[in-house]
Formats: C-alpha cells, sequence, structure tokens
C-alpha cells in the first residue's frame, strides 16, 4: 500500500469486516482516519487497536438518520 501520510479518509461501516480491514490498513499507513458506524464500542476498540490512536476519530452514527450523518459529517470535517 502506498504512504498515506496527510491523507484524509472517512470509512462507513468500519466497526466489523472489510471496513474495519480497510480503516486499519489506512491508519497503519499514515492517514487520518475518521471511522462511521453504528456500534461505538466495536469503533472505539479498533480505534485503539491502531498504531496511532489520535489519528482516528470514531462516530457512532446510523447513516440513514440525515440529522446524525449532518453531525457527524461535520465533526470529521472539524477533525480531518
Amino acid at each position: 500500500m502506498p504512504n498515506l501520510q496527510n491523507k484524509r479518509i472517512i470509512v462507513t461501516g468500519a466497526s466489523k469486516g472489510l471496513g474495519a480491514e480497510a480503516a486499519k490498513a489506512f491508519a497503519n499507513h499514515g492517514a487520518r482516519v475518521v471511522l462511521m458506524a453504528r456500534s461505538r464500542e466495536l469503533l472505539e476498540g479498533l480505534r485503539l487497536s491502531c498504531r496511532d490512536p489520535e489519528k482516528l476519530l470514531s462516530l457512532a452514527v446510523d447513516l440513514t438518520d440525515m440529522v446524525q450523518l449532518e453531525e457527524a459529517v461535520a465533526k470529521a470535517k472539524e477533525f480531518l
């Protein structure tokens, strides 16, 4: 995987499966990553398992709820 230093990535469905694996790979190659999914506990566990957890933000959000989604995007923009 190429160097992802200074890249900014949002991963939805990041709590498990392919989303979690992609998020870990991005983070471990230097990207700042926002993790989004419904499970706060799984997201936080994933964030803490990465090399530099301070470069990740975990946001529990139901992407079908437009109010939650808008709030999450605003937080992601601020973090990234």
